[in-house]
């Protein structure tokens, strides 16, 4: 945890510097009817609640660029939904790419850089049906989809993203079932994320075949594996395992072309190495891991906790960019946000890991940018109960309120700097963990 008292305050961060806020097509557009994941969610799946109309941000766009734009942010991270543009297998569908036309021109408009990510979680039902990525086939329906969407809308796009979060998406959708298309068997998932970075291989080169100057990466969830217990044997191989297969193997397969994952002999794909120009970074938590349960709550004494019962730990953070800095590439923290009804704890959230970046950036980590996560409060994979947003979304009516993190986060950015003052002047002296801020 940072202490701001020891902290050579203010943190000026570079002038050239990306700021916004993230979102997906899916947690925010709404009737996202020809997606696996709307079908899994009329199907009971694991989902406490149907996403339904989402925030409505298909036919609210415009509002909530308007609202990025007073938050002064200058880049704005956003996803294509995959089964609006190809509703079934091979038919595209052109109301949809006059859509997103529509989005990728407001947000130039508003001077807002579009980042945009070609897979987040959804897939079209008609893929799903036949295994999604489980699927050897389906790096080839990517490659499809992707030269078409390249070849439409490239014009309009600043940064690429291949994939959001290949190993949550792999995992959590073949082998806990916990994802849509709700498939549970371990090596099915190992298949699909094997698949998947196949596919970003395949989808680099028709993105640089379309426009070599456009910036292509891939965006990764890590976490520190730790062991819940640091010396217990089995507790600490359970760590190294669970690392290899969430964090390390997506940044050895990108760098040296080789797929090493459990229950598939190691594959190589040179063709795969160095298929991307940046890094993008989602972060979150550390994980605890024990030989019995592979990832255990974190309860210790000096870390806290948000809704969601993920550890605060922004050390973390700056451990991971470290690593990821190993491959030479420019880095973007793509994701980093908690889930919380206290306003207060999510501008201490963000201040922490703000003050993270800033460290990594001093000692010349090559970091380029930050988007929080997320813009609104948006559907959680199953739930609108945890809010990561910056602005609230009223249910019923779908009116936005920003929350006063927002404009912490906007004041922070008009003056580039992050400062004793700027958070006092948000927080009084409340601290969650120090106390007074003096």
């Amino acid at each position: 945890m940072i202490d701001f008292r020891r902290l050579p305050m203010p943190l000026v961060f570079p002038t050239d510097f990306v700021w916004g806020a993230a979102t997906s097509a899916h947690q925010v557009e709404g009737n996202n009817v020809h997606s696996d994941w709307w079908h899994f969610e009329q199907t009971g799946g694991t989902v406490l609640e149907k996403s339904g109309r989402a925030c409505d941000h298909y036919h609210r766009f415009r509002e909530d660029f308007d609202l990025a734009r007073s938050f002064h942010h200058n880049a704005h991270r956003l996803s294509l939904e995959w089964s609006r543009i190809e509703p079934t297998a091979g038919s595209w569908e052109e109301s949809a790419l006059r859509h997103y036309e529509e989005v990728l021109t407001a947000l130039q408009e508003r001077g807002l850089r579009p980042f945009v990510t070609l897979h987040h979680f959804t897939l079209p039902h008609w893929l799903a049906v036949q295994g999604g990525f489980s699927t050897d086939r389906a790096p080839d329906h990517f490659a499809r989809f992707v030269e078409h969407v390249a070849k439409r809308l490239g014009p309009l796009v600043d940064t690429w993203s291949t994939f959001n979060e290949p190993t949550v998406s792999s995992y959590s959708g073949y082998w806990f079932g916990s994802f849509a298309p709700g498939l549970t068997e371990r090596r099915l998932g190992f298949r699909a994320l094997r698949n998947m970075l196949v596919a970003h291989g395949t989808a680099f080169g028709i993105l640089k075949s379309v426009d070599e100057a456009k910036p292509v990466g891939l965006v990764h969830t890590v976490d520190r594996k730790r062991p819940w217990r640091s010396w217990s044997e089995e507790d600490r191989a359970e760590a190294a395992f669970q690392d290899h297969i969430w964090n390390e193997a997506v940044f050895q397969a990108l760098a040296t072309g080789v797929i090493a994952l459990p229950d598939w002999p190691a594959e190589e794909r040179p063709e795969l190495a160095g298929t991307l120009d940046y890094w993008g970074i989602n972060f979150y938590r550390d994980s605890y891991c024990t030989a019995q349960t592979p990832s255990v709550p974190p309860a210790l004494p000096e870390e806290y906790q948000s809704h969601m019962a993920w550890g605060f730990t922004p050390e973390g953070l700056y451990d991971m960019l470290r690593r990821a800095a190993r491959f030479g590439k420019p880095l973007y923290v793509t994701e980093n946000g908690i889930a919380t009804a206290d306003d207060r704890e999510r501008i201490w959230y963000l201040a922490q890991h703000l003050a993270i970046v800033h460290k990594a950036w001093r000692e010349s980590i090559p970091i380029r940018g930050y988007f929080h996560w997320s813009l609104l409060d948006n559907y959680e994979w199953g739930s609108f109960e945890e809010t990561f947003g910056l602005v609230h979304v009223d249910r019923d009516t779908m009116r936005r309120t920003p929350k006063p993190s927002a404009r912490f986060y906007a004041d922070l950015i008009r003056t580039n700097t992050l400062s004793l003052d700027l958070l006092k002047g948000y927080l009084g002296n409340w601290s969650p963990i120090f106390g007074e801020l003096k």
